[in-house]
Formats: structure tokens, C-alpha cells, sequence
């Protein structure tokens, strides 16, 4: 069975204000490394709110363009099923932190490279911690959300039976379907783009 790392909610709750927070990478990744500990992803633990499963998510950008996919509608998880994403990644495992690496960093690294092919590696920049309860998938996770950039357009995704949809948008594409984002999506977009969101929401395409 699958063995996934989480953080107990209450010492996230003490450290990491509810929101998309520009808090200190290097203070997160230690404490996630030094609090963080592995559980069976089973049914129970994905209900278990006293527990935040650690999700690296990463978003693909280049030339001002970002990497959008929308996820398969017999996704094991269901409720992302059919969703839009901007972002790549996924729970982190016990080889993640192998040789010493922070897991957050290993299991970012493993996740995009299981989920996309890219021809040169990208240069990656750190965004913030998702510590929000918009949805209900969002009480049992928290996000380290980065920015990854690739000098060139190629790319290929890895996992059809997960992805339906991929390519590259305008941030202004990505407005006009902004109620069709998955929930993590929607909040960082809306932190990165806030002007494009008021005005997709002014013309009746956003929530």
C-alpha cells in the first residue's frame, strides 16, 4: 500500500495562515521534513482532518503561457474528477526523502517527472503554502505551490488515463474558465492574475 506524507492539522494551523500565503520556503520545508510523517493512504486518512497530506503542486509556465490540463473523469480521486488544473503533482512517498533530500523537493521532482515530459529542465520558483478549505478535498491537504518555467514549448503528458486535456494558455484563457478550475487552481490564479479574474467575474464566468 501506498505510503503518503502528512503533517498533523493543528501544527499546520499554529504555523501556516489559512490562505495562498508567500510564507518562508526554507522554514516550510524544514518543517514539513521534521514533522511530517508517513501513513497507509487508505479511505480513513483521506477523511482524517486532523491530518494535512503534503502535496507538492507545480505550475508549468512558458513565454507568459501556462501548462492546462483537465483531469480524467475516472480519476481515482473523484473529486477532481473532470476538473481543469493548472498544476502538476501529487503526495510525496517515503523514497522521496532518500539521500537526504527535503521529500517536499523529491517528491516534486518524481511527480513531474511521472506526470511530464519536458525537454530540458525547468527553473523552478516558489509561490507559497495553500493552506485553504474551499472544497472538501482542501481539509485533508496542504500545498507547496511552485512556478517552473521551461525555455521551450515541447512537452508531453505522461499519464493519458489521468490527463484528457493539455496545452499551453494565456493567462486570459484561463479566465474565461476560471469556474472550471479545480480549487487550488482558482486561488493561485487569482493571487498571480487578480485583475483578470474581477473582469471575468464582471462578464458572468466566474463563481
Amino acid at each position: 500500500m501506498e505510503k503518503v506524507l502528512a503533517v498533523s492539522a493543528d501544527k499546520i494551523t499554529r504555523l501556516v495562515p489559512q490562505g495562498f500565503i508567500k510564507t518562508d520556503e526554507k522554514q516550510m520545508l524544514e518543517f514539513v521534513a521534521r514533522e511530517g510523517k508517513y501513513h497507509d493512504r487508505t479511505p480513513e486518512l483521506e477523511n482524517d482532518t486532523t491530518l494535512k497530506q503534503i502535496i507538492p503542486y507545480v505550475l508549468v509556465s512558458h513565454a507568459d503561457k501556462f501548462l492546462v490540463y483537465q483531469r480524467a473523469p475516472k480519476l481515482t480521486e473523484t473529486r477532481l474528477q473532470k476538473k481543469f488544473s493548472l498544476a502538476f503533482g501529487g503526495h510525496i512517498n517515503p523514497e522521496d526523502a532518500e539521500g537526504g533530500r527535503n521529500p517536499v523537493i523529491g517528491g516534486r521532482t518524481r511527480e513531474l517527472r511521472e506526470e511530464l515530459s519536458l525537454p530540458q529542465t525547468p527553473e523552478f520558483s516558489f509561490l507559497g503554502t495553500l493552506n485553504v478549505n474551499l472544497a472538501p478535498i482542501d481539509r485533508h491537504h496542504m500545498g507547496f505551490a511552485y512556478r517552473a518555467e521551461v525555455p521551450t514549448p515541447e512537452f508531453a503528458l505522461n499519464e493519458p488515463d489521468k490527463f484528457i486535456h493539455g496545452g499551453w494558455e494565456t493567462p486570459a484563457q484561463i479566465a474565461e474558465r476560471f469556474i472550471t478550475l479545480e480549487s487550488w487552481s482558482q486561488v493561485v490564479f487569482a493571487s498571480l492574475f487578480p485583475a483578470l479574474v474581477r473582469s471575468s467575474a464582471d462578464t458572468g464566468h466566474s463563481l
